[in-house]
């Protein structure tokens, strides 16, 4: 599937609200966390804040696993790793 912006939308004027989408749909729907890291998606998709980039390097190997990504999962798995302070604690 290739995501070349085929509705020509512009990017989100405040670049942080538009990677919390992202990160968001995410938790809705696990699979896009591959369109994230295809070798077709830019390297600097996070680039506001360390939080946002420690939650997507905990969502690729969750999704590496097979491991179903959610508000739980991934909260468990960063409190595993002591992470989720990091990222603004739990929600």
């Amino acid at each position: 599937m290739m995501l070349d912006n085929p509705l020509r939308l512009p990017p989100p004027k405040k670049l942080e609200a538009g990677e919390s989408a992202v990160l968001g749909a995410v938790l809705i729907d696990s699979d896009c966390v591959n369109l994230m890291t295809s070798p077709k998606s830019s390297s600097r998709m996070i680039s506001t804040g360390e939080s946002h980039e420690k939650i997507l390097r905990a969502m690729v190997p969750m999704s590496e696993a097979g491991a179903a990504i959610d508000l739980l999962t991934l909260s468990d798995y960063l409190q595993q790793r002591n992470e989720i302070e990091t990222v603004g604690g739990c929600a």
